[in-house]
């Protein structure tokens, strides 16, 4: 019995009669959809919920992503049936007078040293690279033929060196690793090797460039599904993300690149050399010649060093210029001229003229073609010295033990302060 009846019962014995009345609530019943969220929601977990939402998703924003593209997925280049699909697409920036397309992109030679670092560390080890190879190989440098010196792996001299990644990854160093049973990681060094060909090595035609490079690809693709959720995180087929990603971005943007330059350019042109070259350049008018330079001289260096290289590329300029140490290209040119391969007219896709790219066309720019190759090309032998010679990179005797450096002085003693005087 509720409370308001049994005020009532004693209101009929003991008192005058009266009754209370109690408001009835009508509750309205849930529909289907609010009972069937709230009970998915009470019993599936947040990251299922997530996950399911994405995957339900995923079709039409990735749709949404391919036609907001200048290269569709029936863009294939010219010849080829590759690449499967764009990972990448252009970004479109837009100014006041028009909008162009901005491809972004690492540096091959980062990239390089970046995946050199990663398989002498820890190794690829859900793609089955595994460092032991490279110290193994390492360890009988000299009679394998590798002639990599096992402190290159082990203690990883000069991250960035190019020269020792390019060794790392050699012709020599993944033959001695198939004689020694390490087919998977040989492979690989021929994949990396071969990609980095195409970004720097003369005489090399487009399509085998573009073909380096998209073996390359198919290996990063290679059993990584996008479209499953929740999706890699820091790192994708134990690769980190930036390394990855720089990797595949860069493979695209080289195959796009060709749609925007006429069908050609020069691969070893494409980075930020220019822009470190030309930065370099303040060493020159530094008068302390380190090229650190102050807040106030930074205008008046950027002016010189845009007005320099100006001229230096201007070849109508009127007059001789000496613009580097030794000429690559000798006077007169080493090629003769070579006609355009084809009459097709070139477009730079904006944002009010975007058309879908049916095909991409390539053809050999002048370092692309044969008489371009060298037979002994000129480079550093990413190899460290023997016991019997100078160590590289030795400070001299004045320098290491005499000269100032205040960075050995610890801090509390520049600043003076007494740490006996504390303790009391």
């Amino acid at each position: 019995m509720r409370k308001h009846e049994i005020v009532n019962q004693f209101s009929r014995v003991f008192g005058d009669g009266s009754t209370l009345q109690v408001k009835q609530k009508y509750i309205e019943p849930k529909t289907l959809a609010v009972i069937c969220k709230s009970y998915i929601q009470s019993k599936l977990p947040k990251q299922f919920l997530n996950a399911a939402f994405a995957s339900f998703r995923y079709p039409s924003e990735y749709q949404g992503w391919v036609s907001s593209s200048p290269f569709g997925t029936e863009c294939k280049v010219d010849g080829t049936r590759l690449p499967q699909y764009w990972y990448t697409k252009p970004k479109l920036i837009h100014s006041d007078s028009d909008s162009r397309y901005l491809l972004d992109f690492l540096d091959p030679e980062h990239l390089l040293t970046n995946m050199r670092t990663k398989v002498c560390t820890i190794g690829i080890n859900k793609a089955g690279i595994k460092r032991e190879a490279w110290i193994q190989v390492a360890k009988y440098g000299k009679q394998n033929g590798s002639n990599l010196s096992l402190a290159l792996v082990e203690h990883l001299l000069d991250k960035q060196n190019v020269a020792f990644a390019i060794k790392t990854f050699s012709e020599e160093f993944e033959i001695a690793m198939k004689n020694a049973g390490y087919h998977t990681e040989a492979n690989f060094c021929g994949l990396i090797r071969n990609w980095y060909r195409a970004q720097d090595e003369p005489g090399l035609s487009c399509y085998e460039r573009h073909l380096y490079e998209q073996s390359l690809r198919q290996w990063l693709l290679e059993d990584v599904r996008f479209e499953i959720f929740p999706p890699p995180g820091r790192y994708v087929k134990d690769i980190p993300i930036v390394l990855y990603e720089g990797l595949l971005i860069h493979i695209d943007r080289r195959s796009q690149l060709y749609a925007f330059t006429n069908g050609a350019y020069n691969a070893r042109s494409i980075g930020t050399f220019d822009i470190e070259n030309l930065f370099g350049a303040f060493q020159d008018w530094d008068a302390k010649g380190t090229g650190v330079l102050r807040a106030d001289e930074v205008p008046e260096a950027m002016l010189t060093a845009c007005d320099l290289y100006n001229t230096r590329l201007n070849e109508a300029r009127g007059f001789y210029m000496h613009t580097s140490a030794s000429r690559v290209y000798p006077v007169p040119p080493m090629t003769k001229h070579v006609d355009i391969l084809t009459t097709e007219t070139y477009t730079l896709p904006t944002e009010d003229n975007i058309r879908r790219l049916g095909k991409i066309i390539m053809r050999d720019h002048v370092f692309d073609q044969p008489e371009r190759k060298h037979a002994n090309p000129k480079r550093k032998k990413g190899t460290i010295s023997s016991l019997g010679e100078p160590s590289k990179g030795i400070k001299s005797v004045r320098e290491e033990r005499y000269k100032l450096n205040e960075s050995k002085i610890l801090p509390h003693v520049r600043a003076g302060i007494n740490l006996e005087d504390l303790k009391m």
